[in-house]
């Protein structure tokens, strides 16, 4: 818990743990945590579509980590994904870590439809406020509004530099303000990369030199005026070829997104087991 990119996840470890404690004899911690994502993705999905996207458990017999104790803090300490990827990086990550191809890696970040982010665990995110990668992430919908905020005509993203302290590293991200409208979104650079191809543009801080859209866009006159106003380039980022395409049809496509997403967290859960082989399969 001392890894910076675990900050905040003391909390549903402990919401958890009595549901660990009260069936450790029958299965494993692992097992009941893959089964929280489900029931997390299930209730999710009920809030936002009349239609059944079933996310069932279908194997049992995960191991649990070395060293951990009976809450499952002290594993070993693995690092997350960088939050400062570009295109090509990104779809290497989930391609090493999960065998994930594009379209796999496309569904499995929308997940951020019901993300939000907290400055004092991230370090991304507004001051004493808890804004999400997309509007009125507090109601939980999981479906395609995460393409939706990054994909389109008139779509416009401004990059800042956020300064934090009490070990907390400081970040660049992205966000959006829209006139009239209190939520303030934010991205990180390895989202922008699902529809940016920001190669040769990103510094080793995070720093970005190109534009989300060019200042010549059909943005509005008020968008044109907040572009890049820490910034002086008007260069405009590259389309992320690779994903763009995949991207547009979520944006389209509700019901295609929630099908990719529950068939990328199924192989994402069974990950490491050979498929599901060396599992009980139990549905």
């Amino acid at each position: 818990m001392n890894n910076p990119d675990n900050k905040g996840l003391q909390e549903p470890i402990d919401a958890i743990a009595p549901l660990v404690a009260k069936y450790n004899t029958s299965y494993s911690r692992a097992d009941i945590w893959a089964l929280a994502t489900l029931v997390s993705a299930d209730v999710s999905i009920a809030n936002s579509t009349t239609d059944t996207y079933p996310f069932t458990m279908t194997h049992i017999g995960r191991v649990d980590c070395d060293n951990a104790n009976d809450s499952g803090v002290g594993g070993h300490d693995i690092a997350l994904p960088s939050n400062d990827f570009t295109t090509h990086e990104l779809l290497t990550f989930f391609k090493n870590e999960f065998n994930f191809d594009t379209d796999e890696t496309v569904a499995i970040m929308g997940a951020h439809a019901v993300a939000e982010a907290n400055r004092t665990n991230t370090g991304f995110g507004n001051i004493d406020r808890e804004d999400g990668w997309v509007y009125n992430p507090v109601s939980w919908r999981l479906n395609n509004r995460y393409y939706d905020m990054l994909v389109g005509e008139t779509t416009t993203w401004e990059m800042e530099h956020v300064t934090n302290t009490n070990g907390i590293p400081s970040r660049h991200q992205w966000f959006q303000q829209l006139p009239r409208n209190p939520q303030r979104p934010i991205m990180t650079n390895s989202d922008m990369a699902l529809a940016r191809n920001l190669t040769g543009y990103m510094g080793d801080d995070g720093d970005v030199s190109c534009d989300y859209v060019a200042a010549s866009s059909s943005v509005s006159t008020v968008f044109k005026r907040k572009l890049r106003s820490l910034q002086t380039t008007t260069v405009a980022c590259p389309i992320a070829s690779e994903t763009i395409a995949k991207m547009l049809e979520y944006k389209m496509d509700n019901e295609a997104f929630l099908f990719d997403f529950e068939m990328a967290l199924a192989k994402m859960l069974l990950n490491g087991y050979d498929g599901g082989n060396t599992l009980t399969k139990i549905a």
